[in-house]
């Protein structure tokens, strides 16, 4: 308890998604240095190809951070539904929709790497779309 008999929150789910969004933006970096200028003339048909190639680990790495951003900051989000209406019931939909997020992100993660095509690939599209659907 603090001085003024409040409960105090715990910072360190703020400093998470610091560390999130940095490596995040890390990784963005290196992608397109890489595709931009390391991988420029060695692959056939230039930085195109390399960026439309979705089973690159620096691809994976960069949507697997985006999905623990998303998951963590509608866990907030939860939370704090929960700290003011103090109900199970007003955080079971946002629980069971923060699962589906969840469930379609590493899946969409999962057919990425498994993936020997570009990002339009049929496989890869119904699950992105379900990531991005349950986000929104």
């Amino acid at each position: 308890m603090s001085q003024a008999g409040h409960q105090s929150s715990n910072p360190s789910g703020g400093y998470f998604a610091v560390e999130l969004s940095t490596a995040h933006m890390v990784v963005n970096i290196t992608r397109a240095k890489d595709g931009l200028v390391k991988y420029r003339d060695t692959l056939h048909g230039g930085p195109a190809s390399f960026f439309e190639d979705v089973s690159r680990p620096t691809y994976l790495i960069k949507n697997a951070l985006y999905i623990m951003q998303t998951l963590l900051a509608d866990a907030v989000v939860i939370y704090r539904c929960y700290v003011v209406w103090q109900s199970v019931l007003v955080i079971v939909l946002p629980s069971m929709l923060w699962c589906s997020v969840a469930v379609t992100g590493i899946r969409a993660v999962y057919s990425c790497s498994q993936a020997s095509s570009n990002i339009f690939a049929e496989a890869l599209v119904q699950w992105v779309k379900a990531f991005l659907a349950n986000c929104n």
